[in-house]
Order: C-alpha cells, then structure tokens, then sequence
C-alpha cells in the first residue's frame, strides 16, 4: 500500500494499480495514518518516499515475490 500511495495521484489511481476498490484504499490510508498518530496524508506520501530509498530487505522480498525482474542496481 505504500508503494501506492507514493506513486499514485489519488485513489482512484492507487485502486486502479492494486486491483482494490477506492473505499479499501481509503480504509487503509487512514489505518496507516492513525498508527503513525494521525500525521497529514503529505507525510505519510513523504514517509513512503523515504521507506522506498531505504530499501529494506522485508520490502526486497516483498517485490521479489510480486513484482518481475527490474534493471539490475548498481
């Protein structure tokens, strides 16, 4: 879902990339919002930018197992 959430423009879009419907994007935008203490939807976008550069090896896995093979990193 964070990967969603960075990359779409909204909803709609982010339901769309998941194969979900728009109301369980929303359910688990303001799930990840109110565990984070309810921060602003710009930072929870700017928190899944960040978790993206960091690359750790849980969401490697994650991507290994849904997503195919990319460019290889350097």
């Amino acid at each position: 879902m964070l990967f969603a959430l960075r990359d779409a423009v909204d909803d709609r879009a982010a339901a769309r990339e998941l194969r979900i419907t728009e109301r369980t994007v929303k359910f688990h935008i303001a799930r990840m919002r109110a565990k984070m203490g309810g921060i602003s939807r710009t930072r929870l976008c700017a928190v899944a930018a960040v978790h993206a550069l960091r690359d750790c090896a849980h969401c490697v896995a994650v991507r290994t197992v849904t997503e195919p093979p990319g460019p290889a990193r350097g």
